[in-house]
């Protein structure tokens, strides 16, 4: 007689446990951005780039360069927190947001992701607190999910009537009312209140097929009642249940062992040996698998075939120990960091990783939030690691680009110095004041040929000239006396707009000269302060350098933490299962001893 192992209860557990559905951590967001850095960081917030989104955000923050949308990055940025499952720092900004003037719309989402951060947090009761604050401006694609929040923060309270009264009130679209019923359902089921929960999980497991993802909670569904019935002594309703599942579901072998065990509980061994059989042909690591492969043989005993249970005992002790050094390398390999490996997609050495059994292992484990949460944190991790590399290596850039200017700006001085002379400007500010001052005389004395151009110039030297070498009263004379009248003549007429011109010319030349001398300053302070200026970049980029190596060693430290994390619930895992193999392993060789016995007596006894 082979007594049962304690994996329907693990069964059941698995099958009636409560479901989270994971949400984006912003729901909404304004379709214009006013500021630039809003945009930018929107630009890889909605490509889910979370790194750079928050670096450009936390940037923006400390520039004060979000004007116009200081509330939303606030929400934006505790909305990344969430989804690092950074609770505290969430928590802080979400309740930031709140002690301000924020909009109505922007405030309920803060109270609907406060709420989030203190479930996740693990206070159920703060989180309804926060839930009850909300206004009526909570965007649309938010409101179920609140509902649903709240609905299982009461069920965490162990407070199933008034969750059953939240999903009754509030129609939720969708798969989001099913997945409440069949919280509210394991609720009520945990709560020794089987028929009122199994009623809600009835609800779900007989809906219509969807063929999407609402299959898979159907098929958990009708697992969880199933096995509930199965508790109540229901073996015909748990049959029916368990019938639903479908054979190409996740919870299909569960299924197939729960409907055996169905068909034993009633006495029909043979009507059991169907689901058994089919379910000892399927993957030998399941756990379910596994103990079809004592009711197998258990079964066949019933029926009186103690030829066929000895076989199926002998395989069974096979399969087991088989199993047991599988599981011992799986530890082992885990130990020595093929796990940790193969999350980041690499081995050790760099070489493509080989397939190993233990991640076929650990498929029941890796539903769990906390295991999925270390398998991401480590991948947070190695990216965060990838990323300060490339900041290491942008460092060395600074450096080079620093070094470069130095050499450009020493190879500049003396062109510098020679082009900003002093007293070149200085002989130009004296032309200018001559220039000045003969205006002034040229203004004074009404000196028409003081502003003559070059050209009037010379021909007036010229005509000069032949007046003192013609003798007086000669025809050479009288015609240069005439043209010297004429010249003299024309220059006059053009006196007033010539004296203008010359004024405008001067008032140019001086702000020339007043601009010149600014920019000689100019060149004369960047002579003396560019060294400084380097000096400073060069103890930026070196203090940045040194943070960056801090940064990278808390990173380290962080992501060996984090390995040890994901390792020790793996080896948790599979030492589990050592200890049920062994059982398992046990229970088969005393059957099978039991089986030889009882096949001895039969020979000697007439």
């Amino acid at each position: 007689m082979i007594r049962r192992s304690p994996l329907l209860s693990l069964v059941a557990a698995a099958g009636a446990a409560l479901l989270c559905v994971p949400t984006p951590a912003i729901q909404a967001a304004p379709s214009a951005a006013r500021d630039l850095a809003w945009g930018e960081t929107l630009f890889y917030f909605f490509q889910r780039d979370n790194v750079p989104a928050i670096t450009r955000l936390l940037v923006a923050r400390q520039r004060v360069e979000l004007e116009h949308h200081a509330d939303e990055a606030e929400l934006v940025l505790g909305g990344i927190y969430l989804d690092y499952n950074m609770h505290r720092h969430a928590g802080e900004v979400f309740e930031t947001l709140l002690a301000g003037n924020a909009k109505p719309t922007i405030r309920d989402q803060a109270w609907y992701y406060l709420a989030r951060v203190r479930y996740e947090s693990g206070l159920p009761g703060p989180a309804l607190d926060a839930l009850g604050r909300i206004g009526n401006k909570l965007p649309r694609s938010l409101r179920a999910e609140r509902f649903d929040l709240e609905a299982r923060a009461l069920l965490q309270l162990d407070r199933p009537a008034e969750a059953a009264a939240v999903l009754a009130a509030h129609e939720l679209p969708g798969g989001w009312r099913d997945y409440g019923w069949y919280n509210l359902g394991v609720a009520l089921v945990r709560s020794e209140q089987p028929d009122q929960g199994e009623e809600y999980l009835e609800r779900v497991g007989s809906a219509k097929p969807t063929k999407g993802e609402l299959d898979v909670l159907r098929d958990r569904a009708n697992l969880a009642l199933g096995f509930s019935r199965l508790a109540s002594g229901d073996a015909d309703g748990a049959r029916a249940a368990l019938d639903r599942v479908r054979l190409d579901s996740p919870y299909a072998t569960r299924a197939l062992l729960g409907a055996g065990w169905a068909d034993s509980t009633r006495g029909d061994y043979k009507a059991a040996l169907g689901p058994w059989t089919e379910l000892a042909e399927r993957d030998p690591l399941d756990s379910a698998v596994q103990e079809s492969l004592l009711a197998l043989p258990f079964a066949y005993a019933e029926l009186g075939a103690p030829g066929r249970a000895v076989g199926h005992y002998e395989r069974a002790v096979d399969l087991y120990e088989t199993e047991l050094l599988r599981l011992q390398e799986g530890i082992d390999g885990i130990q020595s960091g093929r796990l940790t490996a193969a999350v980041l997609h690499l081995d050790p050495d760099g070489s493509p990783l080989p397939a190993a059994d233990e991640p076929r292992y650990l498929y029941s484990l890796m539903a769990e939030h906390r295991f999925r949460s270390a398998v991401r944190g480590l991948r947070d991790l190695d990216a965060m690691d990838e990323l300060l590399d490339g900041w290491a290596d942008s460092m060395e850039a600074f450096d080079d680009m620093l070094a470069a200017h130095r050499q450009r700006f020493a190879s500049r001085r003396e062109l510098i110095n020679a082009s900003a002379d002093q007293q070149r400007l200085q002989g130009l500010q004296d032309a200018q004041d001559a220039a000045r001052i003969e205006l002034a005389r040229i203004r004074e004395q009404g000196d028409a040929m003081g502003l003559a151009s070059q050209d009037e110039q010379q021909l007036a030297a010229r005509l000069a000239a032949v007046r003192e070498q013609a003798a007086p009263g000669s025809p050479e004379r009288r015609r240069a006396e005439f043209l010297s009248g004429v010249l003299y003549w024309n220059v006059n007429a053009d006196f007033l707009p010539r004296l203008r011109a010359a004024d405008k010319n001067l008032k140019t030349g001086e702000r020339a000269l007043v601009e010149a001398g600014a920019s000689l300053q100019r060149v004369r302070s960047a002579e003396a302060g560019e060294p400084a200026r380097f000096t400073e970049f060069s103890a930026r980029i070196d203090s940045s350098a040194a943070r960056l190596e801090i940064l990278r060693e808390r990173v380290a430290v962080a992501s060996r933490r984090q390995a040890a994390e994901l390792e020790s619930l793996a080896i948790a895992e599979l030492t589990a299962r050592q200890r049920r193999v062994t059982a398992y392993l046990g229970q088969a060789r005393y059957a099978l001893a039991a089986s030889y016995d009882r096949a001895a007596l039969a020979e000697v006894q007439p």
